[in-house]
């Protein structure tokens, strides 16, 4: 099934406006690669692209990769892409994406900046994915309109630009610009774009050919958990994860978490040690020790206030659940460069 998006009007009509025949011209794609990017984002953009030509029996869209100097550069997984071509400062596209993962903020200067904003100016849609979007937000092309990226950055990127409406969804397409938590939503976003300028039936062949079966919406939130399976699986389950993820720094009892889903809590108990063969309370533990990890790595909040932000009584407690978990104290992982995108 392919979620519909709240913005798919907005990008319907721009889409039709830049290419009144757009059966008959391709659309030019820029694809601009940051070192240490994600595998799986770049082909979650091209793959369905090239695939939507091949069904077409046309060329729908032409990429072409690129990089700031024109070098070769590698991925977070150490593949290493040499056929970019340099930026230049009269690059014209289409669609113009942005593809970022790991320590974004090390390759961003204000050439790029510069260039980003030209080419942005010419461009029907330009696309910040996983962490791409913070470049968009430095060069300003994300400016008082909703945006996203990856959940592990939500909280520093909001941080960083409160001019930026920041929103925890999957994907968000708004007045020209498009962001994406990861690769999956990338998919998403392009599965729901080919149905936008070149209709349904494309799209199911697009998304059929990768054995892929759309059952999220664009304003979805995402998760600490894949949780895909699960709502299927056990949906009572899904749910309960659902509440704990959205109850960090108040807790929820046990008790009451087994109410919210409609099982007793002894059922509770039996159905995450069954799928997950934890506790839930093991669990939730987790999922707050993770969120208090991701906030010492990427905002500059003082212990005592992450601590009490992921529902820690006091920071002995914290103290001793964090080098428990990570098998160093809290303070010492904050010395590190940990920082899994921003």
């Amino acid at each position: 099934m392919l979620a519909l998006s709240d913005n798919d009007v907005t990008l319907s009509d721009m889409a039709q406006a830049s290419h009144p025949e757009s059966g008959q011209v391709p659309r030019s794609v820029g694809i601009l690669l940051l070192p240490d990017f994600s595998n799986l984002t770049l082909a979650a953009l091209t793959e369905p692209l090239r695939v939507a030509n091949r069904a077409a029996g046309r060329s729908l869209y032409q990429h072409r990769l690129l990089t700031e100097e024109g070098a070769p550069v590698s991925s977070s997984s150490g593949l290493r892409i040499s056929s970019g071509q340099a930026i230049a400062p009269l690059d014209r596209f289409d669609l113009l994406f942005v593809v970022a993962s790991f320590n974004v903020k090390r390759h961003v200067g204000p050439a790029l900046l510069a260039w980003l904003r030209q080419a942005a100016a010419r461009a029907e849609l330009v696309g910040g994915m996983e962490a791409g979007a913070y470049l968009l937000a430095r060069a300003g092309l994300l400016d008082g309109r909703k945006a996203t990226t990856h959940w592990e950055d939500l909280a520093d990127f909001a941080d960083s630009f409160p001019e930026v409406e920041v929103v925890n969804e999957r994907f968000v397409v708004d007045a020209g610009r498009v962001t994406s938590g990861g690769a999956i939503p990338t998919l998403d976003f392009i599965l729901n774009m080919v149905r936008q300028q070149h209709g349904l039936r494309l799209a199911l062949d697009v998304g059929g050919s990768f054995i892929y079966e759309q059952d999220s919406a664009a304003a979805d939130p995402q998760h600490v958990l894949s949780l895909g399976a699960l709502r299927w699986l056990e949906p009572k389950l899904s749910a309960a994860v659902d509440l704990m993820e959205s109850h960090l720094g108040e807790p929820l009892s046990l008790p009451e978490i087994a109410r919210r889903t409609g099982l007793g809590e002894r059922g509770l108990q039996r159905l995450f040690r069954r799928r997950l063969g934890q506790t839930p309370q093991r669990v939730y533990l987790s999922i707050r020790l993770n969120a208090a990890r991701r906030l010492l790595a990427q905002t500059e909040l003082p212990i005592a206030e992450v601590a009490d932000a992921c529902g820690f009584a006091s920071r002995v407690t914290f103290h001793r659940a964090f080098r428990q978990a990570f098998e160093r104290p809290p303070s010492a992982f904050r010395r590190q460069d940990l920082g899994p995108g921003l």
